[in-house]
């Protein structure tokens, strides 16, 4: 059995085929989530766990936002006071990591220090993932559209 080269033609014209599918997948799937709207600021993020050890939160925050609404790692967002007044409970946000990877999110709380120390705070499940992803710095913050 003969395996069947294209010309180089053809080749170039297959990968080109192949990044534009690529590309509207991309576009596609930014589209869905939304996209970034206006840009809120720059912050450093913290982790805190949700998890419950001996009858309380392990680090010390409730499980609930000031809205009343229950936090959920991978979803839920705290801001400062000062964002907390322009961008209330419910606004859908789109946190951009310095190495470019996107977060779609809610903002669901706030917190006394996070504006003194220029700070999101982001829930996850367990003490361990919170020690483990610890604070990153300059995290982008916009509204999503």
């Amino acid at each position: 059995m003969t395996n069947y080269r294209g010309s180089a033609g053809q080749n170039r014209h297959l990968k080109m085929a192949a990044i534009f599918g690529a590309l509207a997948v991309l576009t596609l799937a930014v589209t869905r989530c939304g996209g970034r709207g206006e840009y809120i600021g720059t912050f450093d993020l913290s982790h805190y766990c949700l998890e419950v050890w001996n009858g309380s939160h392990i680090c010390g925050n409730s499980a609930y936002g000031c809205g009343g609404d229950r936090l959920v790692p991978g979803k839920s967002l705290a801001v400062p006071a000062d964002v907390l007044e322009k961008y209330p409970v419910g606004t859908k946000v789109v946190l951009v990591y310095p190495d470019g990877k996107e977060e779609h999110l809610i903002i669901q709380d706030t917190g006394r220090a996070l504006g003194e120390l220029g700070r999101l705070d982001m829930p996850v499940y367990s003490h361990s993932e919170a020690l483990e992803l610890g604070v990153v710095e300059n995290v982008k913050l916009y509204a999503a559209k």
